[in-house]
C-alpha cells in the first residue's frame, strides 16, 4: 500500500515484483512513490487477502471507482489495522510498515 501525498488516497494491490511496480506508479504520477506498507506470502494468501480487502471496501463504500484506491476520509491506520485482521491465519511476512 501506498499514500497518495496529493489526494490523500491509499493505494493497494498486489504484485509479483513490487519494485516494478512502484516504478510504474512513479510514470504515472510523475514523482517518486514509496511503499508504506508491504508484506510478502504464498499467491494463495495473497490473493486470498486482497479479495477480502476488495470485498470489505467495497461493502463499506469507501473505494474510489472500481479501482484499487481507499478514500482519503478513511484513516491510514485504519486500514493497516483492517489489512491485519483480515490477515490473521494466514502467513505473511512484513517488508515495511510505516
Amino acid at each position: 500500500m501506498w499514500r497518495h501525498p496529493y489526494s490523500g488516497m491509499t493505494c493497494y494491490g498486489i504484485s509479483s515484483n513490487p519494485d516494478s511496480r512502484i516504478r510504474k506508479y512513479e510514470g504515472h504520477n510523475g514523482f517518486n512513490v514509496k511503499w508504506d506498507y508491504l508484506i510478502s506470502g504464498s499467491q494463495e494468501h495473497i490473493d486470498a487477502l486482497e479479495n477480502d480487502l476488495k470485498a470489505f471496501v467495497k461493502k463499506l463504500g469507501v473505494g474510489f471507482d472500481e479501482y484499487e484506491w481507499i478514500q482519503k476520509d478513511v484513516g491510514y491506520a485504519s486500514i493497516v489495522d483492517t489489512v491485519e485482521y483480515l490477515s490473521q491465519g494466514k502467513s505473511f511476512k512484513k517488508i515495511i510498515s510505516d
